[in-house]
C-alpha cells in the first residue's frame, strides 16, 4: 500500500490502474476499464477479472472454490455491473481508481497491504469502501481481463494455510476498523464452524480438500480467539 500510494501521487493520468508483476493484461483491458469511467455516472473505482493460470503440474493444489487463495477473481455475465456489497469489491491485479478520488480520500490505508511475511491484504477493499462512503460508485467489467501467472513456488500448503487465515483476519479487521459494517457475530462464526466440521466428515481422508477445509476451521478458531481478545481490551477500557 505504501508503494501504491507513492505511484498514485507521482502519476498524472485521470485514472490509476494497478496490476501485479506476475499479471498479463489481455488486449483492450484498459479500454474496457476506461469505458466504465466514461459511460457511467459517479464512478470512483473499476475492477475487472483476474483469471488464475495454473501450471499443469500444480493443478492438484487448486481445489474448486479455493482458487481465491491465489487471487482468482472471476466476474459473471458479459456486461459491466455495479458492485453493491463489499464481497463484490474488486481487488488484486486488476484494480483502478479515478486519481482525483484517490487523492481526495488520501489513497490506500497503510495499515493494510502485504508487508514482509504478512499475507494480509485488504487495502483495495478499504479504499473501495471509503470511495463508496464518499458517494462514488464501484463498477465491475468482465471484459477487462488480467491473467495471473502465479509463481510455481506459491502452489504449496504453507501458502494455502497462511492465505486462508490472512483472508479471514483481514475481513474481520476491516469490520473492526469500521471500513465495512460491523456485523461480526460470534454465533455466526460458530455456525460456520459447525458446517465446516460437518463438511469435513464427508470429504475423502487425506485429500487436498480435507486439508484446506481443516485450514479454514483452524482459521475460524483463531479468529474467534482474536475477537475475544479485542472484546476483553474494550471491556478493560
Amino acid at each position: 500500500s505504501h508503494a501504491r500510494n507513492v505511484g498514485g501521487h507521482a502519476a498524472c493520468g485521470e485514472v490509476l490502474f494497478f496490476t501485479d508483476d506476475d499479471a498479463e493484461c489481455e488486449p483492450h483491458c484498459l479500454q474496457e476499464i476506461y469505458h466504465c469511467y466514461r459511460n457511467f455516472d459517479s464512478v470512483g473505482v473499476v475492477g475487472g477479472q483476474v483469471l488464475l493460470q495454473v501450471p499443469e503440474h500444480k493443478r492438484q493444489f487448486v481445489v474448486p472454490s479455493y482458487e481465491g487463495v491465489w487471487s482468482h477473481f472471476p466476474i459473471t455475465g458479459e456486461s459491466p455491473t455495479e458492485a453493491i456489497h463489499a464481497w463484490e469489491f474488486p481487488f488484486g491485479a486488476n484494480f483502478s481508481v479515478r486519481r482525483e478520488v484517490f487523492l481526495k480520500i488520501g489513497g490506500f490505508r497503510c495499515r493494510y497491504g502485504r508487508k514482509g511475511a504478512d499475507y494480509g491484504g485488504g487495502e483495495e477493499i478499504a479504499l473501495a469502501a471509503i470511495v463508496k462512503q464518499y458517494g462514488y460508485k464501484i463498477w465491475l467489467t468482465p471484459r477487462a481481463i488480467v491473467k495471473h501467472h502465479v509463481d510455481c513456488e506459491r502452489f504449496n500448503l504453507e501458502h494455502v494455510q497462511k492465505t486462508i487465515f490472512a483472508g479471514l483476519m483481514t475481513n474481520y479487521r476491516l469490520s473492526r476498523d469500521l471500513y465495512l459494517p460491523m456485523d461480526f457475530k460470534e454465533v455466526s462464526v460458530q455456525e460456520d464452524l459447525q458446517r465446516l466440521r460437518q463438511r469435513l466428515s464427508s470429504i475423502p481422508a487425506n485429500s487436498q480438500e480435507e486439508i484446506y477445509c481443516q485450514y479454514r476451521i483452524d482459521g475460524y478458531t483463531e479468529l474467534l480467539e482474536a475477537h475475544r481478545h479485542d472484546r476483553e481490551i474494550m471491556v478493560n477500557l
